[in-house]
């Protein structure tokens, strides 16, 4: 229960954080960064770990889809801070990698949670997977419908908003993911939770003077002073010291470099086409690498569902071991390295170089001028822009 409030924590930061808007104005890169190397990297460290770590292809799968999540308890603050100090703003760097971590985190959660209803459970694959995907599509539209009403309430002229506010959000997304962990079904509460703080976000933002400033400096002291050491404490509890040998070590960290490898290649040439030059590309390419929330909370889980199978119980102990040192090499060592490379690589925003930027963007078939298609093609259209085409223009 502690590493689930805990998790909630750095979700609502996470959600209110994304730019729905944003999102869907600009989904193709995202959308293909983080699928495209998530997948990667999990074939990557399946074959590694069932060479390696010698065990079964199923924990190797489960092994990869730990491993591999993203962290957003380093990359969310580290883009926030970006976002703070305007770099990177001019071409949208912190808004497509809070995005690409939304895309990742949901897939490799998702895909977790039908695998292990499927692995540790009795119940015929398709019923799994229909009430998987039913629940998912139920959080889907209860995240929507919460973050709909807490638009209307508390009034933003009422006394008292941002504390109505912040208990609210908090309350909501403990429940949510709490509730839907009790019967079993912990994914659709993480997409509950994700898209109502998200919602949350676009209204409070703008019906307001004092704007979303006071609920995300609240959630961010609450992260940094409780639910961020209790994340870690919980994880620690669990790490057996006297179990471990120089040899595990050696092999679990062989097989995170070979993710973190994989992964980082995988970026840098999915971002080759795109509007963003070599030094934005180490920085998306970097934020993709930290491994700690998820973790931390996954390992412990997969232990707890493996239990009552004696042949399963001691390899997810292994996964559990390399789980906590892939938090334990990459959280410190790419935080720090994120935070240099962003504040050194990130260009600040730059009121003259925007008519530029935006002229490269500007594709209009009307007035025949001339257009960087290289450019262009990294940017989907907007609807405004698709809806005023004609048929042929568009074909």
């Amino acid at each position: 229960m502690i590493r689930k409030v805990a998790l909630t924590m750095i979700v609502v930061r996470w959600g209110l954080a994304t730019d729905v808007q944003f999102l869907y104005e600009n989904a193709v890169m995202p959308v293909t960064i983080g699928l495209v190397s998530a997948i990667g990297e999990i074939i990557a460290v399946t074959i590694a770990s069932y060479f390696i770590l010698n065990i079964s292809f199923v924990m190797s799968i489960f092994c990869a889809l730990i491993l591999v999540i993203v962290s957003p308890a380093v990359t969310v603050p580290a883009m926030i801070l970006f976002k703070e100090k305007s770099l990177g703003s001019l071409k949208r760097i912190p808004e497509n990698v809070l995005a690409v971590c939304c895309v990742d985190n949901l897939f490799c959660v998702i895909i977790f949670m039908v695998l292990s209803s499927i692995i540790f459970t009795d119940a015929p694959i398709a019923t799994t997977i229909l009430l998987n995907a039913g629940t998912i599509v139920f959080g889907i539209i209860g995240g929507v419908i919460l973050g709909w009403l807490l638009w209307r309430f508390p009034r933003s002229d009422a006394p008292h908003t941002q504390f109505a506010r912040i208990t609210l959000l908090g309350a909501v997304s403990i429940s949510l993911m709490i509730g839907t962990y009790l019967i079993k079904y912990s994914c659709s509460g993480f997409v509950a939770a994700l898209i109502t703080s998200a919602m949350c976000a676009m209204k409070w933002k703008t019906d307001n003077k004092d704007k979303i400033d006071c609920v995300e400096s609240t959630y961010k002291y609450i992260w940094d002073s409780f639910a961020l050491p209790l994340l870690f404490i919980c994880l620690g509890m669990k790490f057996d010291c006297s179990t471990l040998t120089w040899e595990i070590v050696f092999l679990c960290i062989a097989v995170i470099a070979i993710g973190l490898l994989v992964r980082t290649i995988i970026v840098m040439l999915v971002t080759l086409s795109s509007h963003i030059n070599f030094k934005e590309q180490i920085v998306v390419a970097l934020s993709l690498l930290p491994r700690a929330t998820f973790q931390a909370d996954l390992a412990p889980t997969l232990v707890l569902m493996a239990t009552p199978f004696p042949d399963k119980a001691q390899e997810a102990a292994l996964i559990m071991k390399a789980a906590i040192l892939s938090v334990l090499v990459t959280a410190p060592i790419f935080d720090i390295l994120l935070n240099l490379v962003g504040l050194n690589c990130l260009s600040p925003y730059n009121p003259q170089d925007a008519p530029a930027l935006e002229k490269n963007f500007d594709k209009s078939y009307m007035n025949g001028d001339h257009v960087d298609e290289t450019i262009y093609a990294a940017r989907p259209k907007t609807y405004s822009e698709y809806r005023s085409e004609t048929v042929i223009e568009r074909y």
